[in-house]
């Protein structure tokens, strides 16, 4: 079944930040800044780790020489509680908790359901797109500049692909506010075909942003907003009575 738009553009978006750094070479030299910056995104790490967050998400695509003209964008919401997971983005929602893996394609009227994945393969957080890997990759310079409660930390890159990323860090609550990189547009979604950026080069941004630690309401995290199991199978929900339920683990 083809993915919804929506859902490819964020594959993509999640994947590319994760192959940046596991598929470049290991760098054998010692880089400034290196082991300041490595500290400051493990401090980063544990505020998606531990209790609850919630947070929006605006993700925007644009040519390098000309950013302010948005090719694409992409909105949603994002709630963790525990090892509890939810987003809604675009037309697509994605659920986890102890149980099921839950992602709900508007497009495509369908709901994929399976055993719950863990968290970390799928890149929930900010912090798990930057991904441990970076302490191995490839990375040919690092600097940190900061201002106030706000770090910047820009990586540069052997691999011509990408130009740059950077990451801006509110040090106070040590969250992550926006990440971007310059990537060749031939890496972008559609391999280039959908976006004309005439340079070569994109513009991805990711704003992360409304932080919040109040209680969440534990029927966020229930998939009988979704479907309802029987004996024998999972019955969609009314909301969603003319959408197919496909089980995708065996012995659900």
């Amino acid at each position: 079944m083809k993915p919804p738009d929506d859902m490819k553009y964020m594959k993509w978006f999640v994947s590319s930040f994760l192959c940046l750094f596991c598929s470049l070479a290991v760098s054998g030299q010692a880089i400034a800044n290196m082991e300041e910056a490595v500290g400051m995104l493990e401090k980063t790490n544990k505020t998606y780790d531990s209790g609850r967050v919630s947070f929006l998400i605006n993700y925007t695509y644009a040519n390098e020489q000309q950013p302010a003209v948005l090719l694409d964008s992409l909105s949603g919401e994002v709630i963790i509680s525990g090892r509890n997971y939810f987003s809604r983005m675009r037309n697509t929602t994605f659920l986890m908790n102890k149980q099921y893996s839950v992602a709900v394609f508007n497009d495509d009227k369908l709901i994929h359901v399976s055993k719950p994945v863990n968290r970390d393969s799928i890149g929930v957080t900010p912090m798990q797109m930057v991904s441990a890997a970076i302490r191995q990759a490839g990375i040919k310079s690092c600097s940190i500049s900061s201002k106030g409660d706000t770090a910047r930390i820009r990586f540069t890159f052997s691999d011509a692909t990408y130009k740059y990323m950077e990451i801006q860090l509110d040090t106070r609550n040590w969250r992550i506010h926006q990440l971007q990189f310059v990537v060749e547009s031939e890496a972008a979604p559609g391999g280039g075909e959908s976006y004309n950026t005439n340079t070569g080069y994109a513009l991805v941004k990711a704003s992360f942003h409304h932080y919040n630690n109040k209680e969440i309401d534990p029927a966020v995290f229930d998939e009988r907003q979704f479907f309802s199991r029987t004996a024998t199978s999972l019955i969609p929900a009314t909301a969603y009575q003319d959408y197919e339920v496909f089980i995708a683990s065996p012995n659900l």
